[in-house]
């Protein structure tokens, strides 16, 4: 296990910073140190200071380019193109027999429009199931994982998977300064779309997290 302490001016830098300095990781975690304090004017007086723990064959495989060699163009040649031409012998024409051919044709019948049907259940459950189980599960067990490297294991939350969003709704606040709140759910949403990405390999498309908590009701 290797490990990164990073200071920025917020703790949403912070942990940017410290994450790509790693090298972007699969798996890490989280643990802030000390809190940015501003005075009267807005300016940071004391920055956030946090550490970053992951593993260092995350960083070596990071590291590794592959490198791609192209072949050489070959020239192409010029095509010749060969064309024989076939000498025909005149047929004896023969006189054809003319025949009187009536037709008899049917009114076509026109097929009624189908109407389009409604979308069925399955069609609608599918929608809402965008979030597969073992999305939610892992979702929820770096969560978990976060709030021991908070050292709030005692804080607890609700998990809920509705159509395109995944919310973590806490029963208590992690910091009691709103603004500083807001911007720690922003981080910890992007770093869990980032994990679930690199970890089942898939682009999560118009999928969302959530984090959120009572005080901001």
């Amino acid at each position: 296990m290797k490990s990164i302490i990073q200071e920025g001016s917020s703790i949403e830098k912070a942990v940017r910073q410290s994450w790509e300095k790693a090298g972007k990781p699969e798996e890490f975690s989280i643990k802030v140190l000390e809190v940015e304090e501003k005075n009267f004017l807005g300016f940071t007086r004391k920055p956030a200071k946090i550490a970053i723990f992951f593993e260092e064959r995350s960083v070596q495989a990071a590291d590794k380019k592959k490198r791609i060699t192209r072949k050489p163009t070959e020239k192409r040649q010029p095509m010749t193109r060969v064309t024989t031409r076939r000498t025909t012998t005149p047929r004896a024409t023969t006189p054809r027999t003319t025949r009187a051919t009536t037709k008899v044709t049917t009114p076509k019948t026109r097929k009624p429009t189908e109407k389009r049907e409604p979308k069925t259940e399955n069609i609608i459950a599918k929608e809402r199931e965008l979030w597969s189980k073992e999305l939610v599960e892992t979702a929820t067990n770096w969560t978990k994982n976060v709030l021991i490297q908070f050292n709030l294991p005692n804080v607890k939350f609700a998990t809920i998977a509705k159509q395109k969003n995944l919310s973590f709704n806490f029963y208590a606040p992690l910091i009691k300064d709103k603004k500083q709140q807001t911007m720690l759910f922003k981080n910890l949403a992007f770093l869990l779309m980032q994990t679930l990405r690199y970890r089942f390999k898939k682009s999560l498309r118009n999928l969302n997290v959530i984090f959120s908590s009572k005080q901001e009701t």
